[in-house]
């Protein structure tokens, strides 16, 4: 999930270089000690990430949904689950369904802003990032369906658009300034 306009590439928080293996071995014996399976869990969320690099963000979202239940507390599959919804809603903006891209991307947005307390700084801030992507995706397609509706544009359409517009640009200084 990198730029606002580039195709959406999700990051296995457990197998990125930048997070220390000591923290990674630290929760996987946490969630070892809670239900007796870190190898599973990890084997799991991978397979979960592995739909997401495949494109298959329902099933994505299904198996990650089906992880929660097992391990509602983790940061990790929240992570999952909103980088899943907003590879299904870059895909459904791609082919056109705005409504549904527009629900999922919603859905992003709120997960990663969830995300942005996390304890886990790397997560925190790649939650952060995504979270302002999510807003950036958001007001581009409002802007477009301005377009496409209003030939004409109205002051009051401007209006909507440019707050959009600046909910965007204020979610990237915020990340910007950290």
């Amino acid at each position: 999930l990198a730029c606002a306009n580039a195709a959406p590439h999700v990051t296995n928080p457990l197998g990125r270089p930048g997070m220390p293996k000591l923290l990674v071995f630290a929760l996987a014996a946490a969630v070892w000690a809670s239900t007796g399976s870190a190898q599973g869990f990890e084997s799991r969320l991978s397979g979960a990430f592995s739909l997401i690099d495949d494109g298959d963000y329902d099933g994505a979202v299904q198996k990650l949904n089906e992880l929660k239940i097992d391990y509602p507390d983790s940061e990790f599959i929240d992570y999952g689950l909103a980088a899943a919804l907003y590879a299904r809603a870059a895909k459904g903006y791609e082919e056109g369904d705005r409504e549904a891209a527009g629900v999922s991307m919603e859905a992003a947005k709120k997960g990663f802003q969830e995300l942005q307390e996390s304890e886990l700084p790397g997560l925190r801030r790649d939650a952060e990032f995504n979270a302002a992507n999510s807003i950036a995706q958001i007001a581009r397609d409002k802007a477009a369906e301005y377009i496409e509706k209003f030939p004409v544009v109205r002051p009051e359409d401007y209006k909507t658009a440019e707050l959009s517009g600046r909910e965007a640009v204020s979610a990237y200084e915020s990340y910007l300034a950290r």
